[in-house]
């Protein structure tokens, strides 16, 4: 427990793992490289078996925030001020100690991603990689704050039908977000769509609130209004299902590019 709390301390003095290795993204890659690199989860996809790569992969994020020092205790994480407990993806706490939301996965569940499903685009959970880029890509596309706290294991029970207990969870912090009406702290629509045209995004038809960008084939889903904070400096974007697509994926589906940017 002191532990956690002396990383925690260096969090909020500025000298966190992310940013002691130099930028937001660099913990969210060191996690998915560990896991890219692994000649074993290679092995059993190339010889057909994905579905055996799920508990591969599961041990693979522990070794990793074993190596990396960064197994965050439940019971620790469970001391922060409960913020919401009721979303699909992620459990919210308050850490007042640097200001942060401080989120983690459902066990066994890393979230959801765009993906494209027959002549439209639909969402898919996501892999612990793509949940990492996802995060990652989030930073990179609207200046967030996410930064890889560590790596969760708890007892109670996965989210999946299945799964034994135990089953780990990624721990992710965000810089809390003021609302500029307390009363009120999500932008109306039509300020989230101003938000959203001014980045360079197009609605996305019948899809799940979701928006793509011509320049770089972006994809945002669950764009809607509870995920973002109207604050004194704008619109913030909270947590959104990004992903990056081809541009050609994208003409498949009618959704038309112009120039690639990538990330």
């Amino acid at each position: 427990m002191d532990e956690f709390r002396n990383e925690q301390e260096e969090a909020a003095s500025g000298s966190s793992f992310a940013e002691a290795q130099g930028s937001h993204e660099t913990a969210f890659d060191a996690a998915a490289a560990f896991i890219q690199r692994d000649n074993e989860t290679s092995d059993l996809i190339a010889r057909g078996r994905e579905s055996d790569t799920f508990f591969r992969q599961q041990e693979l994020v522990l070794n990793w925030a074993r190596e990396a020092g960064l197994i965050v205790p439940d019971h620790v994480f469970e001391q922060l001020t409960l913020v919401s407990n009721t979303t699909s993806e992620h459990e919210v706490r308050y850490r007042e100690l640097d200001d942060c939301a401080v989120k983690r996965t459902w066990a066994g569940n890393f979230g959801q991603i765009p993906a494209i499903e027959g002549n439209g685009m639909d969402r898919k959970p996501a892999t612990r990689r793509q949940y990492l880029h996802r995060m990652r890509l989030q930073n990179a596309v609207f200046e967030s704050t996410f930064l890889l706290e560590g790596v969760s294991q708890s007892d109670k029970p996965s989210m999946i039908i299945g799964q034994p207990s135990g089953q780990p969870s990624f721990v992710v912090s965000q810089k809390w977000v003021e609302p500029h009406d307390p009363n009120d702290s999500a932008p109306t629509e039509s300020e989230l769509e101003s938000f959203m045209i001014d980045n360079g995004f197009r609605r996305i038809p019948a899809s799940y609130f979701g928006w793509w960008r011509p320049t770089d084939g972006v994809v945002a889903l669950d764009a809607k209004r509870d995920n973002f904070v109207r604050s004194p400096q704008g619109v913030i974007p909270i947590d959104l299902q990004m992903w990056q697509f081809h541009l050609e994926q994208l003409a498949d589906i009618n959704l038309k590019p112009d120039n690639v940017i990538v990330f």
